[in-house]
């Protein structure tokens, strides 16, 4: 009976094993981002060193690895800017939308003091 238990145990530990990790590997580690960025190099952002390490630069030379602790951290204040300070990016459309109406709003009204045309400093 005994046995039977411990079958079964090892079993559902086996599968949890194997469902936590990836191929008997840590979890995230050697997951990869690669994108072209706009310059047209190719870059990576990779899980390192089981997962406690993230690498950034290019396929085959890192720029920089920073910390888990250190990117979660940056990640956090990312995330804060942008949903608090930039209100999720509305914050800035607005802005720019504004900005783009006041720049033509002056294109089309008279200099103020200019009575020839040209703006007298």
């Amino acid at each position: 009976m005994k046995e039977t238990g411990r079958r079964e145990r090892r079993s559902i530990e086996d599968r949890l094993y194997h469902l936590l990790g990836e191929n008997d590997s840590v979890p995230l580690d050697w997951r990869t981002l690669a994108w072209r960025s706009k310059d047209g190099c190719d870059r990576v952002l990779v899980f390192l060193n089981d997962g406690f390490e993230i690498g950034i630069g290019y396929p085959h030379e890192w720029q920089v690895i920073l910390s888990r602790k250190d990117f979660d951290m940056m990640i956090r204040w990312y995330l804060r800017q942008w949903a608090v300070g930039e209100w999720f990016g509305l914050r800035r459309a607005l802005w720019y939308r504004l900005l783009n109406r006041r720049v033509e709003r002056s294109k089309r009204a008279p200099l103020q003091g200019d009575t020839e045309g040209t703006q007298t400093w």
